[in-house]
């Protein structure tokens, strides 16, 4: 007996996110499409049933109101979509799903590292296009629901946004160029890019700051047991051609505060702290120690290790470098040969 062929749609509902209409129902990251919620609901209308408990919970993604939903609930205005086609066999239907995922779960690291902005997905869905009746399979992927939110309430009760992400067509030619090489740039950087998506599904700024300095540490520290913190401001300097000291310092002060303190202290010995952090969020008369935190890992900390991740992945996709543990030695021998070009000369630069 042959096992037919059955027609799917793939949809991921994605939060957060504003396209310019240039992109939309055009092809993008091979074969997938960036259509709106609405006109999903129009095309696809025949296969989805207000009693499949499957249907009711795409439509309740992708709806502003629904029977299911609270006000609370996000809605995702866009939806990645497209149609393949598998045969019928419960093997291929699960290589079609694990496929799909792995798809998904490129696009939105090249999306995230590319730009700015909470680009958030909650499942993927996979729906049977084929037969008297449709089936349906969704497949868990990046952000908690709950977590979805672009504003968050701090503990004195202010409200704080994240960014919403713009995608046009500038940032969506980087993003697919950056798809395209992940599967095989970052079979040595899981780790460092599995914290870094961690990073969009937690509450609290404080939580972020922990997951970051991970990213950090497993990438720019590779291969190293002492001096840790000066290496690793010489190493992201180098990397990126521009002095990090300052912000890492500042950064490290407050990670040290709240892995052994749980917050961070307002005391009389820790004022330098917040006052550098007033200075650097423009939050001059802020006492909210959520609300600066929160700005300052996302206006300063947050991009400065995108581009970090953003700029070793693409030295990986070269071939030369494949792993942190080389590129860290390479930013090594090029820091010596800066210093060893230069005979030191006391200067009166502010930086020095």
């Amino acid at each position: 007996m042959t096992n037919k062929t059955i027609k799917h749609a793939v949809f991921v509902p994605i939060y957060n996110i504003s396209v310019s209409s240039d992109i939309l129902n055009t092809a993008v990251f091979g074969d997938y499409t960036l259509v709106r919620s609405s006109r999903i609901i129009y095309k696809y209308k025949n296969y989805l049933f207000d009693y499949d408990l499957f249907s009711r919970q795409f439509l309740k993604d992708i709806s502003t109101r629904h029977p299911d939903k609270s006000v609370f609930y996000p809605c995702a205005n866009v939806v990645l979509v497209k149609e393949i086609e598998n045969i019928d066999t419960d093997l291929e239907n699960h290589k079609t799903a694990c496929n799909i995922k792995n798809e998904v779960d490129n696009i939105i690291l090249a999306l995230r590292l590319v730009n700015k902005g909470l680009c958030q997905i909650n499942n993927g869905y996979i729906l049977s296009l084929t037969g008297e009746h449709s089936r349906g399979q969704y497949f868990a992927t990046s952000s908690n629901i709950e977590n979805i939110q672009n504003f968050h309430i701090t503990r004195k009760n202010k409200e704080v946004k994240e960014d919403i992400y713009k995608l046009d067509g500038t940032v969506l030619q980087q993003a697919e160029c950056l798809y395209k090489t992940l599967d095989t740039s970052t079979k040595h950087a899981r780790i460092p890019i599995d914290y870094f998506n961690n990073c969009y599904d937690v509450l609290t700024p404080h939580e972020k700051i922990i997951q970051l300095a991970i990213v950090l540490e497993s990438s720019m520290l590779a291969g190293i047991k002492d001096e840790l913190k000066y290496r690793m401001f010489l190493r992201i300097s180098a990397l990126l051609g521009k002095n990090r000291k300052n912000l890492l310092s500042l950064f490290y002060d407050i990670r040290s505060h709240i892995v052994h303190n749980g917050h961070l202290e307002n005391k009389e010995d820790n004022q330098y702290i917040w006052e550098n952090l007033r200075n650097i969020t423009k939050q001059k008369d802020s006492n909210d120690e959520t609300e600066l935190l929160f700005y300052f890992v996302k206006d300063h900390i947050e991009p400065l290790v995108r581009d970090i991740l953003y700029k070793s992945l693409n030295i990986f996709n070269k071939g030369k470098i494949k792993d942190f543990d080389t590129l860290t030695k390479k930013l090594d021998n090029f820091i010596i040969k800066k210093i060893t070009d230069n005979t030191f000369e006391l200067g009166n630069s502010k930086n020095e």
